[in-house]
């Protein structure tokens, strides 16, 4: 007897992608909706080892990252995104475990990359390459690793033994670390006929010139933020300050100057806080810091005591839909001050590329959107690019398909509640020192509002979930359990034999993981 193949609809359980590690959620691809359901059970460390599949900086960035995920966050839709940063923070310090035997991949004859810079771009190269199985030797021509989190951000943003222990557990995979060794356009070309690849990471940490009368009177934020980070730490006392600039730089230079005791502290913008390129969170703690800003402002002049202002205004938008200072003739404004910083933005250094195994990645690009997220995220591209060059093979597999909002199901399972805000030290007190000022929430508080994620396109079922919706709506026994404990890699169900395709599991599966498919039988 032949049996005749036919088609039918039955249903099928495949994990897709939450739009927060999608393309406009984290740069560096975060698998956020795995890490916060193991969170939301109390597994902090089942939680940072899930993270750490996407990158080694999980309390770094619980710290510094901006938080891009929670932009398109589909909670977002429903009432408030989920507060990431205290979560990653809690993820980052209870869940790392120095002993964790990170996968790595064994080669027979591991090919030798040499890494330019151990800023968080090289140090996340040399992290996805040592787990493929890669020999890393990182050339870093300060005395520690770290490069601008170390000596750019601020202690009250990052502390360094948080820094350190994440950069030990990189080190740690056998990664060689050989720092004070300044890297040139020879030893470049040099190390490219040394070693089978080279990726230069390093950075953008030339200060923008500023041009004005007296200009080289004043000092570049970005020198000074580095002399305070390594340790010099002047006092301001009495001191007036002036910044010119309006990105992330220019806030941790004010907000420093305001730590070190300074009488008053001013930021000078020539556009309008609509276009300034800092972060709002940073423009706002700032605020509540004392510092004053005086926008639609270009500096003029400055004779060591006063500084001359043009005053702006903005154009009508040209066809890039930007909209340009223009000044206004003969009005201008003065401020008193001691001391005079720059900070008009950071350029990298210029690099040849003499051998065609030389790859780059990070603020070392034109275009760099200079985060740290996005360092890390160029360091993926990067080594994935590197990668296929020597072995043909990709180091990272293609993200699947995005679960947006309009394709949950989450109407008769959720309900409204409130985001957690955590809590943080008060202005008058945090700016009188260089402690961390963010409280970070506890354990309980970081699984109750984990519990909040919906987890879009995860299958979070098992036999202790409290989900299991499409196994309780099968009306005959068709759809199985595969497993008992959690996999973040797979779903936990199948349907058997006895499946007719009614269509009831995905109709009643919350987060667009079962789904309806053509399927031969």
């Amino acid at each position: 007897m032949i049996k005749i193949a036919k088609q039918v609809i039955l249903p099928a359980w495949e994990n897709k992608v939450a739009p927060c590690g999608g393309e406009s959620g984290c740069p560096a691809r975060t698998n956020i909706a795995g890490s916060l359901y193991a969170l939301s059970r109390g597994d902090t460390e089942q939680a940072w080892q899930i993270m750490m599949e996407s990158h080694p900086f999980r309390a770094v960035l619980g710290r510094v990252c901006y938080a891009f995920c929670e932009s398109p966050c589909n909670r977002g839709s429903f009432d408030t995104p989920i507060s990431i940063q205290h979560l990653e923070m809690v993820i980052g310090d209870e869940g790392f475990d120095p002993n964790w035997k990170i996968p790595i991949e064994k080669l027979e004859n591991p090919k030798k990359v040499a890494i330019i810079g151990a800023g968080p771009a090289g140090l996340s190269a040399a992290y996805y390459l040592a787990r493929a199985g890669y020999t890393v030797e990182i050339f870093e021509k300060a005395e520690k690793p770290g490069g601008m989190m170390r000596y750019g951000i601020p202690e009250y943003r990052l502390e360094r033994a948080v820094l350190d222990r994440e950069i030990g557990f990189i080190l740690g995979l056998g990664v060689k670390l050989s720092s004070g060794y300044n890297v040139d356009g020879e030893k470049l070309k040099s190390l490219s006929s040394k070693f089978d690849a080279v990726i230069v990471t390093t950075g953008a940490g030339t200060p923008v010139e500023a041009r004005f009368e007296g200009s080289d009177k004043a000092t570049p934020g970005l020198r000074f933020l580095q002399e305070t980070q390594s340790g010099r730490r002047d006092s301001m006392k009495g001191k007036s300050v002036v910044v010119i600039g309006g990105g992330n730089v220019a806030m941790d230079t004010c907000r420093t100057a305001v730590r070190l005791g300074a009488k008053s502290v001013t930021v000078v913008y020539r556009r309008t806080i609509e276009e300034m390129p800092a972060h709002m969170s940073e423009y706002r703690e700032a605020r509540e810091e004392g510092v004053d800003f005086g926008f639609l402002l270009a500096p003029i002049s400055w004779d060591g005591k006063k500084a001359v202002f043009q005053k702006n205004r903005l154009s009508e938008p040209d066809e890039s839909g930007r909209r340009k200072p223009e000044p206004i003739l003969d009005e201008t404004e003065e401020l008193d001050t001691d001391i005079l910083f720059t900070a008009i933005g950071q350029k990298p250094d210029e690099w040849e590329k003499p051998a065609d195994n030389i790859f780059f990645a990070g603020d070392v690009l034109p275009g760099a959107e200079g985060t740290v997220i996005h360092a890390i995220a160029d360091a993926r591209r990067a080594a994935d690019e590197l990668h296929q060059k020597l072995s043909g093979r990709k180091l990272l597999e293609e993200p699947g398909e995005e679960v947006t909002y309009d394709k949950m199901n989450i109407g008769r399972y959720y309900e409204k509640r409130m985001r957690l805000l955590g809590a943080s030290v008060s202005p008058s007190v945090r700016a009188e020192n260089f402690e961390p000022y963010v409280k970070r929430v506890s354990v309980a508080e970081a699984a109750v509002e984990a519990e909040r994620c919906f987890y879009c396109g995860t299958c979070v079922g098992g036999l202790d979930s409290a989900c299991d919706w499409c196994f309780h709506a099968c009306p005959d026994d068709s759809v199985d359990k595969k497993q008992i404990e959690w996999n973040p890699s797979g779903a936990l169900f199948e349907a058997n034999e006895n499946c007719g395709g009614c269509s009831k599991c995905w109709e009643y599966c919350p987060r667009y993981v079962v789904r309806p498919k053509d399927q031969e039988i």
